[in-house]
């Protein structure tokens, strides 16, 4: 017998929720086009587009000594590029990166500026690091991963590490043909259906 009720119950609910829609769907029909509409307004007008240009480098042993530091570094390889992606992070390095980017392009960029544009991270276990640089001008964004790509190498390397460790430059960077962010179509998507599943909710509540 509560079984009988439940399913009826459950039904009546379903029939309930579709009742709803199907009463209102001029309406509802009406706010998906406004929120997709709306939403894709705002992110023409106010989100202004980004643009990324990436290199790449590894992490070489040029340790002449067969056996000394091969079999240690190999091992560790993941572990040298992880850091010197931090580094790239870092303020020393960002600061050399700043001052020959403002002095070859007589620019004012300020060094929280430059951080925020900069990053940079570990490809898998491979003794690879990447360097992105993201800006709403494509070709600034290339001109300062370019400096990184001329300083990176030699930077990065201490005298300790200079003997038996190389950066090397594998993969260079270009200027960006298409924007990163933002993406028009899912914003254009979400605004319609929160819009939707809005006055939806409205309609339910006062249904109910």
């Amino acid at each position: 017998m509560r079984k009988n009720e439940q399913t009826k119950t459950n039904e009546i609910t379903l029939s309930f929720l579709m009742a709803v829609f199907t009463k209102r769907l001029i309406p509802l029909f009406l706010a998906l086009v406004v929120g997709a509409v709306g939403a894709f307004a705002l992110t023409k007008l106010f989100i202004d587009p980004v643009y990324s240009s990436t290199a790449e480098f590894s992490v070489e042993n040029t340790s002449n000594e067969a056996g000394v530091m091969n079999s240690g570094y190999q091992a560790g390889a993941a572990q040298f590029a992880a850091n010197y992606a931090n580094e790239v992070k870092g303020n020393v390095f960002l600061g050399q990166i700043l001052k020959a980017y403002n002095e070859e392009h007589g620019k004012a960029l300020t060094l929280a500026q430059l951080s925020s544009k900069i990053s940079a991270s570990v490809k898998g276990s491979l003794p690879v690091f990447a360097v992105r640089v993201s800006s709403t001008d494509p070709q600034e964004a290339y001109d300062i991963l370019h400096i990184v790509e001329e300083m990176a190498p030699e930077l990065l390397l201490n005298d300790s590490t200079k003997a038996y460790v190389n950066v090397k430059l594998i993969e260079y960077g270009s200027v960006a043909t298409s924007k990163d962010s933002p993406n028009i179509l899912i914003n254009t998507a979400l605004g319609g259906m929160l819009a939707f599943v809005f006055v939806y909710v409205l309609f339910f509540l006062k249904a109910f």
